[in-house]
């Protein structure tokens, strides 16, 4: 019986310890300046300042930010678009492809945020879906080009559109 309780112990133990392990942060190639932690693959957030102060607190300086945010600030006042949700997902090494998606998740304007050195800066188009809210989604190729994602309703009768501008500004 003692033997037993012996194999479950090591048994429970090996358990724990592999949990750790992999509960453990995966580290990517895009290191901090001053770390040796790293940005992660993917992040949500709810406000704009706190993907800036994500790339703050990891060491990064992050260029065209004032453009950015003027520029989704615009379509907020000017086309009443409340933007709710924002995301930075790392599709290739050291670029990330930036969206932000409105409220109602009919409008999304992604950008590609590209390292260098300690600095992040908007590189190639800016691109815009607007359409329907289920699907509709900037995505990036891993050469940087923009598409956007078919609407998941398509006998609704809404279409997806794609207008694509250079920089951090966004045409329609």
């Amino acid at each position: 019986m003692r033997k037993l309780y012996v194999i479950i112990a090591v048994i429970l133990l090996a358990v724990i310890s592999c949990t750790k392990i992999l509960d453990k942060p995966v580290e990517t190639d895009v290191q901090m300046k001053t770390s040796t932690t790293s940005l992660e693959n993917y992040y949500v957030f709810t406000s704009l300042s706190e993907v800036f102060k994500t790339f703050e607190d990891n060491g990064y300086i992050l260029d065209d930010v004032d453009q950015i945010t003027n520029k989704l600030n615009n379509y907020e006042a000017d086309e009443g678009v409340d933007f709710s949700k924002f995301e930075l997902k790392r599709f290739k090494e050291g670029t990330y492809n930036f969206v932000s998606t409105s409220a109602n998740k009919q409008f999304k304007v992604s950008y590609v945020f590209q390292k260098n050195i300690n600095k992040f800066r908007v590189v190639g188009t800016a691109c815009t879906c607007t359409g329907c809210s289920d699907g509709c989604s900037p995505r990036r190729k891993q050469n940087g080009d923009c598409y956007c994602t078919v609407c998941v309703f398509v006998g609704s009768g809404v279409k997806c559109t794609k207008s694509e501008s250079v920089g951090a500004g966004v045409s329609n």
